[in-house]
């Protein structure tokens, strides 16, 4: 996706999700907590990102009704690399690779696995 394009998508998606509203909010807050205040690949902190951690989803089935298990937390490197909007520098974390992604989904087994034992949907 090419710089042009995620303008695009990003433009379709603001119908559908009101990001200044009180539960988008919460929602990306409480994602934050649960992923420790850091990027769920690269795990750098977000208070060393430039412009803070980003949302990105993992699923627009609920778009504009988004759950927990919807979002995870990243920076703005791993963002932009998923979302094939970044080139990344030579050395630069690739989200993107087969390691990475196993890395992922370990993680997303885990985190559901605690918000299946704390009832949260």
């Amino acid at each position: 996706m090419n710089t042009s394009d995620y303008s695009t998508h990003s433009k379709r998606y603001k119908k559908y999700v009101d990001y200044e509203s009180e539960e988008w909010t919460a929602l990306k807050a409480r994602r934050r907590e649960i992923d420790g205040n850091r990027c769920v690949f690269c795990g750098r902190p977000g208070i060393t990102c430039r412009n803070g951690l980003q949302t990105h989803h993992l699923t627009y089935d609920r778009l504009g009704h988004e759950n927990i298990r919807d979002i995870i937390s990243v920076c703005g490197s791993c963002h932009g690399a998923l979302e094939n909007r970044m080139v990344l520098k030579p050395g630069q974390y690739d989200p993107r690779t087969p390691e990475a992604q196993e890395r992922f989904r370990s993680y997303i087994e885990y985190t559901n696995r605690m918000l299946d034992e704390q009832g949260i949907e």
